[in-house]
């Protein structure tokens, strides 16, 4: 059990490190990387059975909270689209405890992803200084003259 309990803390390690340059492939990655980081640190609670974790005022302050976006879903006009947005929105919450319980097993993630995220700055940057001067960047998108994409193409949205 030990081994996987390992395991597991290595994966999410690994999840939340190179969550950076999932932000920049689109929603769909990042959110994996979301979902994913979350599902592992739930197993991880609910096999060790280490609750102290969760029981802190701020966790039930944040299930309040969602409990009452759901409720005002639910007691919307349009239900559906209102609760299209508000339901699945506990992941974060999870990913970020997630986040904090493995700093708290293990400080050296934190230097990992900081480093990281330096990284994907930094290729940001490049990536956009040659898309200016050049008017391509890597993935050869065409700069237009007024607004730079780098790897984002057609968005815009490089800040």
């Amino acid at each position: 059990m030990s081994k996987f309990l390992n395991i597991n803390l290595g994966f999410i390690s690994i999840l939340i490190i190179f969550y950076p340059f999932a932000l920049l492939t689109g929603p769909f990655i990042s959110d994996t990387f979301v979902v994913l980081v979350s599902l592992l640190f739930i197993s991880r609670i609910l096999i060790t059975k280490d609750f102290n974790f969760i029981n802190k005022n701020y966790n039930i302050f944040f299930l309040t909270l969602f409990t009452y976006l759901i409720f005002c879903s639910l007691i919307s006009t349009n239900t559906f689209l209102s609760l299209e947005s508000s339901l699945f929105y506990f992941r974060h919450w999870l990913f970020c405890l997630g986040f904090a319980y493995c700093i708290i097993q293990n400080t050296k993630i934190l230097k990992y992803f900081f480093i990281s995220i330096i990284l994907m700055i930094v290729l940001l940057i490049f990536d956009s200084y040659l898309q200016f001067f050049t008017g391509t960047n890597i993935m050869n998108y065409k700069y237009d003259g007024f607004r730079l994409s780098s790897f984002f193409g057609d968005e815009l949205i490089l800040g």
